[in-house]
């Protein structure tokens, strides 16, 4: 009895004060970033159920608690959820990958430039990528890449005779349709890298970069992202995506809203959350485009090999 009784008064302060801080300052300091990244809505959602279930049998607690529970739910599906009217006319690509594999192109009639971005794991390689995701696209750009190296890169190569496969400081792998040039590694800050290259999308070079931020609880997100912010492009063409392994909801994304299309804020369904294992735990992984880029949809492809889903997105033509 008293182990319950300070069980739920550890979780009453506790979610008092993680619901405080997500309302407000959210992960403005660092201090208040540990507790904003600790309890996401759905925590905290989960945190009232587990108080209405200790106080079941009090009427007044319970009642409390039961309301409780439907406000936290109302502000995780609010932030959380995203429903868009995405254009799906696009035509996707056949399902010829394994005649690829062989080593044979077809030319195909494609309406969009298809895009997807992979944290990898550190366990899978393109070919994983691939798999999972049915069909080669125009750009595939996997972070975290294998580096248990189960299959020697340079037989990746040969197995894509026809497509630019780019593996950069043993970390990212870029495979493309098209001509990829001016590739680029930054060092930032707090152990944060940055990619950068330009690769030929409808006629034009569009300019990519893909950022690790580390995950390190001891490290502030914002000197990373802001550095991030100050490095890459802010007019043109431009595509920024990677693991932030920050929530959308950070105050340290504001500049980057003003500037920048979040693609599965602007055309994604479902659960904006990409990890942890398919559940819809924290958005840590992000696709940021210039606003002169028309996307067609955007969506996850949820995963086991990894505890990051894909996002995938077209780019209309």
């Amino acid at each position: 009895m008293i182990v319950m009784k300070k069980l739920e008064q550890i979780t009453t302060i506790l979610l008092i004060l993680a619901f405080m801080v997500r309302i407000t300052i959210k992960d403005y300091f660092f201090v208040t970033s540990l507790i904003f990244y600790a309890f996401p809505w759905i925590v905290l959602c989960f945190g009232s159920i587990l108080l209405f279930i200790i106080n079941y049998k009090k009427r007044k607690k319970r009642i409390l608690w039961l309301i409780s529970t439907f406000i936290l739910c109302f502000f995780w599906i609010g932030n959380s959820y995203v429903k868009n009217k995405s254009s799906l006319n696009h035509n996707h690509k056949s399902e010829d990958h394994e005649h690829e594999h062989e080593g044979h192109h077809h030319d195909h009639i494609l309406e969009d430039y298809e895009v997807v971005f992979w944290n990898a794991f550190r366990k899978n390689n393109v070919e994983d990528a691939i798999q999972e995701i049915g069909n080669i696209p125009d750009l595939l750009v996997l972070l975290e890449y294998d580096e248990n190296n189960k299959k020697p890169f340079s037989a990746l190569k040969k197995q894509y005779p026809n497509h630019h496969l780019h593996l950069i400081k043993e970390r990212f792998a870029v495979l493309s349709k098209h001509s990829i040039k001016n590739i680029k590694f930054h060092e930032l800050v707090d152990e944060a890298v940055l990619l950068e290259f330009q690769t030929l999308i409808q006629g034009s070079y569009f300019q990519v970069y893909v950022t690790d931020v580390s995950s390190s609880v001891t490290k502030f997100r914002k000197p990373s992202i802001e550095a991030v912010f100050n490095r890459i492009k802010k007019e043109g063409k431009t595509i920024l995506m990677g693991d932030f392994n920050t929530p959308y909801e950070s105050v340290h994304f504001d500049a980057y809203k003003e500037q920048f299309e979040h693609t599965f804020s602007a055309k994604g369904n479902g659960f904006r959350e990409t990890w942890i294992w398919n559940f819809p735990l924290l958005s840590l992984d992000h696709i940021w485009t210039s606003k002169d880029i028309e996307l067609e949809s955007v969506e996850k492809i949820n995963t086991w090999k990894s505890d990051h889903n894909f996002i995938k997105f077209y780019i209309h033509k």
